[in-house]
């Protein structure tokens, strides 16, 4: 994922870099609550460095389990 994403990305633009799995909403929701990878802003525009989210999102992740979502 690190050699695919821009070496910033705008938050508008992550569903399109990961086929959809993470929305613009559900980002804004989880900074605004202080959950989410470190940001950068410019304007009203807010992304994330590559390095910083890749590393927030790898620990965010975990497998379904057999039975259905875990």
């Amino acid at each position: 994922m690190r050699r695919t994403l821009p070496p910033l990305v705008a938050r508008k633009k992550l569903d399109q870099y990961l086929g959809g799995i993470i929305s613009k909403a559900y980002m804004a929701n989880l900074d605004s609550r202080g959950e989410g990878p470190p940001q950068v802003k410019l304007g009203k525009n807010v992304g994330y460095l590559r390095d910083p989210f890749v590393d927030w999102l790898q620990s965010r992740l975990r497998p379904v389990s057999e039975g259905g979502e875990s």
